[in-house]
């Protein structure tokens, strides 16, 4: 079964936030490929590494809850229109 792709860093405002923390101390010392180099290796380290990918879930933002209730297997609302058609398909 292949992987998801990869997120990129610009796409991941966590990703992106832990590896500009990281690299910051390098940046006067290190020339810019050196330190592209880095980034690369990092995001891939902290994407793909079970522990590392765990790591960087933690930093993440918690979604704001404004309502409580459950939730189907989609994520959508129980009884919700999704909820009622996925149920129309297969019955």
């Amino acid at each position: 079964m292949p992987h998801p792709p990869m997120p990129q860093p610009e796409e991941d405002p966590a990703l992106r936030a832990e590896l500009e923390r990281a690299l910051e101390p390098y940046r006067e010392l290190l020339p810019p490929e050196m330190l592209q180099h880095f980034r690369e290796t990092l995001a891939d380290a902290l994407t793909t590494h079970p522990v590392a990918a765990r790591l960087l879930e933690r930093v993440r933002p918690q979604p704001v809850v404004v309502a409580s209730g459950e939730l189907d297997e989609t994520g959508a609302p129980a009884g919700s229109d999704a909820d009622d058609e996925a149920k129309g398909r297969a019955g």
